[in-house]
């Protein structure tokens, strides 16, 4: 489908933000005037009262007769002292004066102060037939600010609004957070619009509930303070979407309207605090208010649809262009007749408000994390209103079974707790249950994919690898090309490791969608990417020198996000970590033809299966909670696995080489075990250039962890204290596990094959001596140092 497009001249930029500021400013005097009218009329009223009062009832003139319309939804959550009108009571008298239009009623009762006692006269309907005279005392109560005071409807609308408001400019916060959180710079215009946005909607419904909740509604301190911090935080969001959408000349955007704002919140301080006269302002500020966001709003509109490239496509901006002509027809009406239309006017502008958060946030939401966010919220409102269920249901049982009590709303509170706290661990204990019934077919991909992840350590080919990474990953993303290209199979190998380099030197993912990852190829690199067919090229560390890449299409359906991309980096590690191993087990089968038994029997015993089994098992874990940690364990295995080549054909190594390993060795079990472990290491500087058989050391250290750590439940300890005894290098390794004994020194391969290397080197069978304490078990090695 083809639109019509439009590319308006640049002068149109400067066009709409002069009538807005000229709009800004006809705005500013015709509320300055106002302001002066309303003094004078302040000086003249007779009337002392600092805050205008409200009955809370809306009254109608019906054929001659004052008839209450409607009555506020408000009084049906208190419990008031005084009697109260319903709906279809006709006034006669208010303090025994005869009234004859409900007009007159409205002055009344907004002259009298809050918690001023009124009596009215109201004939209402009886049971039996005919009517009966009633003399009612009404608690005068205040006027509610940004709100609805005659039409019930519109409170009720207003509250479920702002309260669904509220959730979704939190759930946009959530998702959005991520990119505010890594590179905050670029969107700082964007975060202002949002935070400012959850701000203005937080705020009322924290006004609406406290209003619920209050006993009474009288005290006017919150309504003073929500009014004027209110006002505040609208011409902030107002002015915050404005700057987000000038292309150009942001500087003179915020300057113009903060300074309007700043003047403007300083006026609302005096009025409200300082002369707190706010009885006959309450009007003139809400109107100020709204008017300001609306100028705002039509002026940020049209700055939308053009866009950076001033191009305008009619077709795509059709929801955008009705939002301004209501926000046109809203301003127009609200300046004609605004007392008559102010609660219509607002109930629209409500709905104006969530413009600027949704248009604003629109096009980065879908990048970040859409399912996991969404999911985990409805999760949460559920459980929400499952604990509001219980309180109702709490409060109903006791108010019956303990109606005098003076401690009920106490045991109410622990009982709500302990219920919550019920339900939570019912949750957690059946999380999979539950979950299941939020899963989308996204998810089961994702858990799908997650469970494929957990395998690669048990792959033995680097090509089956490989192909079961771009079956499960032309699954997962349904793009249009998947493909992995290791080195030695890219034509241009000195090209792509150029890219290679560019990629690992940063640390990024190459991303067409610069909102996603900003990371640039140099130079003509970058648009050879963008024309080819790939979306996102991630790299692929092999060794020092090898290298792959992953290359991704486009997708066919959605774009790429956050979640994406740490989930191509939680596989990455796996697959590196997996080819580093399998490169490793392919030099040890070449090592195995060329090397002596012994040195091979060695080899083997430091490359330990549990170990390896173990160590991938705990990176495996950390890859999701931890991920610095799995990186950190991750370069630790590799400098074992580095170690563990450069020595395997050597006899001898230095000491302080040796305990280098066990350090690193050491530091990855602590990663396994967390507190649990504790190594201590001491050496001796005067022996750490003594040469000893290669991987003694860290077979001792292995056998400490494997029979003695893992099999103690508290805190284990091992330590090691190399020192210089005669003519000896005296190593004493030490754990506190359950000792050793006799039958394991006999039968471990380990042990025996340390065994054996030293008497063949050293011509001794008393180097090695294992000695169990009683609690622990320590073992001497000596080493001549000549």
């Amino acid at each position: 489908m083809t639109s019509f497009s439009l590319y308006p001249p640049k002068w149109s930029i400067y066009l709409i933000l002069g009538v807005c500021y000229v709009a800004i400013c006809w705005l500013c005097i015709t509320s300055g005037k106002e302001v002066q009218e309303t003094n004078v009329l302040q000086s003249v009223d007779e009337v002392q009262t600092a805050f205008q009062g409200n009955d809370w009832v809306h009254w109608e003139d019906v054929n001659g007769k004052i008839m209450a319309r409607q009555v506020h939804p408000l009084l049906s959550y208190k419990n008031f002292p005084a009697e109260q009108v319903v709906q279809g009571d006709r006034l006669r008298k208010i303090n025994y004066h005869e009234l004859y239009q409900a007009e007159a009623v409205d002055r009344i009762s907004h002259s009298q102060a809050p918690g001023k006692t009124l009596i009215y006269q109201v004939e209402r309907p009886s049971p039996q037939g005919g009517s009966q005279v009633q003399n009612l005392q009404v608690i005068n109560g205040f006027r509610l600010a940004y709100s609805f005071n005659d039409h019930s409807f519109y409170w009720r609308a207003g509250v479920w609004f702002v309260g669904i408001g509220t959730l979704v400019a939190f759930v946009i916060l959530l998702i959005l957070f991520p990119f505010l959180r890594k590179n905050w710079r670029p969107f700082l215009p964007l975060m202002l619009v949002v935070v400012s946005g959850v701000s203005v909607f937080g705020m009322q419904l924290v006004h609406d509930l406290y209003l619920i909740i209050e006993s009474d509604l009288i005290q006017t301190t919150f309504e003073k303070g929500f009014t004027w911090v209110y006002s505040v935080w609208v011409m902030g969001y107002a002015t915050a979407f404005l700057y987000f959408r000038a292309p150009r000349y942001k500087a003179v955007v915020l300057g113009l309207s903060g300074l309007v704002m700043l003047f403007a919140t300083y006026q609302f301080f005096q009025i409200i605090f300082v002369d707190d006269v706010l009885r006959g302002y309450h009007l003139l500020i809400e109107q100020f208010c709204v008017s300001f966001f609306l100028i705002h709003l039509l002026a940020a509109i049209p700055l939308s649809i053009m866009g950076e490239k001033r191009e305008i496509r009619w077709a795509n901006h059709a929801p955008a262009l009705v939002i301004g002509v209501l926000g046109l027809l809203f301003l127009v009406l609200m300046h004609m007749r605004p007392m008559a239309m102010h609660e219509h006017v607002l109930i629209g502008w409500q709905v104006l408000l969530f413009f600027p958060l949704v248009n604003s946030a629109s096009s980065q939401i879908r990048f970040g994390k859409v399912n996991v966010v969404i999911t985990k919220s409805l999760q949460y409102v559920i459980f929400f209103a499952l604990c509001l269920f219980l309180y109702a249901v709490i409060r109903q049982v006791y108010e019956y079974l303990l109606a005098t009590n003076p401690y009920r709303q106490l045991l109410e509170v622990i009982t709500l707790i302990l219920t919550i706290l019920l339900v939570r661990a019912l949750y957690m204990g059946n999380e999979q249950k539950f979950s299941a019934y939020f899963t989308t077919s996204q998810q089961q991909k994702y858990a799908q994919i997650k469970a494929f992840i957990a395998t690669i350590p048990q792959f033995t080919s680097a090509d089956g690898l490989r192909e079961a990474i771009t079956e499960e990953l032309d699954v997962y993303f349904d793009a249009e090309r998947v493909d992995i290209w290791w080195q030695e199979e890219v034509p241009e190998a000195a090209a792509y490791a150029h890219l290679y380099q560019q990629l690992v030197h940063t640390s990024a993912v190459w991303s067409r969608n610069k909102e996603l990852s900003d990371f640039q190829f140099d130079g003509k690199w970058e648009g050879y990417c963008n024309e080819s067919a790939y979306s996102l090229i991630a790299p692929i560390t092999l060794t020092g020198t090898d290298f792959g890449l992953l290359l991704l299409g486009k997708k066919k359906r959605r774009v790429y996000n956050l979640s994406d991309l740490e989930l191509l980096s939680q596989l990455l590690q796996q697959t590196q970590l997996t080819l580093n191993v399998l490169q490793l087990l392919g030099r040890e089968r070449e090592l195995l033809q060329k090397t002596f038994e012994a040195n091979l029997t060695a080899l083997r015993s430091q490359i330990n299966p549990h170990f390896l089994f173990n160590t991938l098992n705990t990176i495996s874990a950390l890859i999701h909670d931890s991920p610095d940690l799995a990186e950190e364990a991750v370069e630790k295995l590799a400098f074992i696995f580095r170690y563990t080549l450069k020595f395997s054909s050597q006899n001898l190594v230095s000491l302080e080489n040796e305990l280098q390993l066990v350090s690193t060795y050491l530091e990855i079990e602590k990663i396994r075990f967390g507190s649990r472990l504790t190594v201590e290491i001491e050496m001796e500087p005067a022996v750490k250039d003594v040469e000893l058989p290669a991987f003694v050391i860290q077979t001792l250290v292995e056998n400490c962890i494997k029979h003695g750590i893992a099999k103690i439940i508290g805190r284990g300890v091992v330590s090691i204290d190399a020192y210089l005894e005669e003519d000896f290098m005296v190593c004493e390794v030490y754990d506190n596990g359950p000792g050793i004994d006799a039958d394991r020194i006999n039968k471990g391969t380990g042990l025996n094959n340390i065994i054996t290397r030293l008497e063949r080197m050293y011509d001794s069978k008393d180097l090695l001596v294992f000695e169990n304490t009683g609690n622990g078990t320590r073992v001497r090695l000596q080493i001549p140092v000549h």
